[in-house]
């Protein structure tokens, strides 16, 4: 059997929600449903609720100081904040929020042009994308509207090899990890294995701490002694022949690091 050492998760690391506003508070989402890969498809779970909308209106083009990048963050941020709703169109939202019985204001522009518009309170995304589509139309400078949805990070690993790791996954003999990894990759945690010993790895450097060989028998152990401070692994091979009379000669399976406790 081959070396299994390079079969850990290599976990994406993914911020807890897409910023796509340089404003204060801009730590929505705003993804078109029509234009964009469903959430799932993008390791995402959305929440249920939501008190936001995005609209962009036809003529609402990315701030000039924003495209051409040569700003610093703090005037980006003021002209992501200039040119409010006219009358016009500001009598138009309240009319298409009072339809559903909510009240409306306009928070902050994004990078895109689009506006997010503030709900008095939150509702589920069915009833938001009503009232997007209530806007869109009442007004038909509306280029698109839809809600503000939340997204997190559902951290599935994309190692290529992670289907032939069942242990992660099963939920009945395995340690159903993926429900954990939503909550915490292991961060500040330290955790004990008791197995067969490690190989060295880029996913553990840094992360291993002192450990012993309990085992007593040098035969057994294969590396040469008995028990010792050392916990690296020096493989469970076999000679031809030590298992038994015309047992064959082995390679070593390197089981000790093969169910790695937690992804980094």
């Amino acid at each position: 059997m081959k070396s299994q050492q390079s079969k850990y998760p290599a976990v994406l690391n993914v911020c807890a929600a897409a910023v796509l506003g340089l404003g204060a508070g801009a730590a929505f989402a705003g993804v078109s449903v029509t234009a964009a890969a469903t959430p799932a498809a993008q390791g995402m779970a959305v929440a249920a609720q939501t008190d936001r909308i995005i609209v962009k209106y036809k003529d609402d083009a990315a701030p000039v100081a924003v495209k051409a990048g040569r700003v610093s963050a703090t005037a980006a941020a003021s002209a992501l904040q200039a040119a409010p709703l006219s009358s016009a169109r500001k009598a138009v939202l309240d009319r298409a929020g009072q339809q559903f019985g909510f009240l409306m204001k306009e928070s902050h522009r994004i990078a895109t042009g689009a506006r997010v518009i503030k709900l008095d309170r939150k509702v589920a995304l069915a009833d938001a994308a009503k009232v997007a589509a209530e806007l869109a139309a009442r007004d038909p400078d509306v280029e698109y509207a839809e809600p503000d949805r939340i997204m997190k990070p559902l951290l599935t690993p994309n190692d290529s090899m992670y289907s032939q790791q069942w242990d992660y996954f099963e939920a009945t003999g395995g340690m159903n990890l993926p429900a954990a990894w939503d909550k915490s990759t292991g961060s500040g945690i330290r955790v004990a294995v008791i197995d067969t010993g490690y190989r060295p790895h880029a996913d553990l450097s840094g992360q291993i701490l002192a450990g012993y060989d309990f085992i007593s028998d040098a035969t057994i152990a294969n590396d040469g002694g008995g028990r010792d401070s050392d916990a690296s692994d020096p493989g469970d091979w076999t000679a031809a022949g030590e298992c038994g009379a015309g047992e064959p000669a082995s390679n070593s399976s390197w089981h000790g690091t093969w169910p790695a406790p937690s992804p980094r």
